[in-house]
């Protein structure tokens, strides 16, 4: 079950400057989304896996094996692949778009189309936006 959360805006950074990476504070405007209301599980990704997914670290421990506990062990550019792959599932337009770019460790670089409408990870902007909302 997904829930909608409404756009809006917010600054961004650190305003009492004791932090430089997070300077200079700036205003960031994030669309509405739709948030899953739960995380994903160990038996979701286990769909993605038999489609052709990659595997996660831990996959072979049976402590991180029950179905209904959220998935562990996957990196950013699995997630990424994962939000692209469901959004296929679902009828909707791949959010991430692979480039011929690699980074420093020789993973592909994935760029956002904000243009589509698939499903987006829970990172950056979107994450900081959602945080000020409940808080």
């Amino acid at each position: 079950k997904m829930h909608l959360i409404k756009g809006g805006g917010f600054k961004m950074g650190d305003e009492t400057g004791k932090s430089s990476n997070a300077l200079p504070v700036h205003y960031v405007k994030v669309s509405s989304f739709y948030m899953d209301e739960m995380p994903v599980t160990v038996g979701d990704f286990q769909k993605y896996i038999s489609a052709g997914g990659s595997l996660p670290s831990y996959w072979n421990n049976e402590h991180f094996q029950q179905k209904n506990m959220p998935i562990t062990g996957v990196s950013w550019n699995m997630a990424v692949d994962f939000c692209n792959w469901r959004s296929k599932v679902e009828g909707l337009e791949p959010a991430y778009e692979e480039s011929d770019k690699r980074d420093d460790w020789g993973n592909k670089i994935w760029e956002l189309n904000e243009s589509n409408n698939g499903l987006k990870g829970m990172s950056g902007n979107i994450w900081q936006r959602l945080v000020r909302l409940l808080i």
